[in-house]
């Protein structure tokens, strides 16, 4: 009797083991997967906002150069920022 309720611990301990061990990869990799997932939509996140931003500078850029051209100036603006506006003859 001692024997058989020694080895079904052992059992016990064995399969307890086995499940600890295989929840414990499951969870590494759902955590893995979940980082990547969250590193993905960080990129397209920031992807996003530097085309809006370019989107945004484009239409700075047209905007000062119709202005000049209204005007009837020979300079034509190359760059924009939110600091200054860069003017070059053209």
């Amino acid at each position: 009797m001692k024997l058989i309720i020694a080895i079904a611990i052992v059992v016990v301990i064995i399969v307890g083991s086995g499940l600890g061990y295989f929840l414990y990869q499951k969870h590494e990799k759902d955590t893995q997967i979940n980082t990547n997932t969250n590193t993905l939509v960080e990129t397209a996140k920031a992807t996003d906002d530097t085309y809006q931003q370019q989107k945004q500078d484009d239409e700075n850029l047209k905007k000062a150069n119709d202005i000049l051209k209204n005007k009837n100036t020979n300079y034509k603006v190359s760059a924009v920022s939110t600091l200054m506006i860069m003017v070059s003859l053209v």
